[in-house]
């Protein structure tokens, strides 16, 4: 993930080949309080 941050947060671009993404992000705008409940849920379940 530190390769896709250096290019979309810093512009910057890595020499390194491009990595597969294992995961899907998204960049929809996502209320606090609905992430908060998200992380509490999964802090509950793994707890």
């Amino acid at each position: 993930m530190l390769y896709f941050d250096l290019l979309e947060l810093l512009g910057e671009a890595s020499d390194r080949e491009k990595p597969d993404m294992k995961s899907l992000f998204s960049k929809e705008y996502v209320p606090f309080a609905e992430v908060e409940k998200q992380y509490l849920d999964l802090f509950e379940t793994l707890h």
